[in-house]
């Protein structure tokens, strides 16, 4: 069922699950050896992380998608779609739910940030992967921004989170599509289509 918790499962004050029994310890998807083509934008295998494994595709099994800043704030601003899009990533097997390190320096960058928003935030955030900035994805970053800073204003965060997810194999979920519309084989999905009902 939709809303079954893998454990029985606490409500946070913003109305999302917590899920039990999580493994910290990164996703068997998450590994092997890179393999790069002429430039990081072809990459062969997309990948990342330290373990072993494949990506599976969007249509396999496993949906990993990386969830962008926006989403959060969307969150904790009660839009609805996107609580439950978090809700489903959160609840459900068929989701490998990841969010980049900057997406964590975003949301605590809030000029005051409670200490009940900052637990919120955490309980969120440790229940999805998180992708740290490593050298393959600085890379592409990189190249990303050589590219496309001057001719579409991209930014050196949405670099990092562009790469994170095309590193990974996963979908961004993302209602900023202007900010990473133009970036070759990067894949961008809103909330609304995985969101679901209640």
């Amino acid at each position: 069922m939709f809303w079954r918790l893998w454990k029985a499962g606490e409500a946070l004050s913003y109305g999302l699950p917590v899920r039990r029994g999580i493994k910290r310890s990164s996703p068997s998807y998450l590994s092997g050896p890179l393999v790069f083509g002429e430039s990081p934008l072809r990459m062969e295998r997309k990948q990342c992380g330290k373990s072993a494994g494949e990506v599976r595709a969007m249509s396999g099994e496993i949906k990993p998608v990386l969830i962008d800043t926006d989403v959060f704030v969307n969150h904790f601003r009660g839009q609805a779609p996107d609580t439950l899009f978090l809700k489903r990533v959160m609840v459900e097997e068929e989701f490998r739910g990841m969010y980049s390190a900057v997406t964590e320096v975003e949301l605590f960058a809030a000029e005051k940030v409670s200490q009940a928003h900052a637990d919120d935030i955490e309980t969120i955030l440790s229940n999805l992967q998180r992708i740290d900035l490593n050298s393959p994805i600085a890379k592409l970053a990189g190249e990303l921004m050589g590219k496309f800073r001057k001719s579409h204003g991209l930014e050196m965060p949405d670099a990092i989170i562009a790469s994170s997810a095309l590193v990974c194999g996963a979908a961004l979920i993302t209602r900023n599509t202007r900010h990473y519309a133009f970036i070759p084989g990067l894949l961008l999905t809103s909330p609304d289509v995985f969101a679901g009902s209640e």
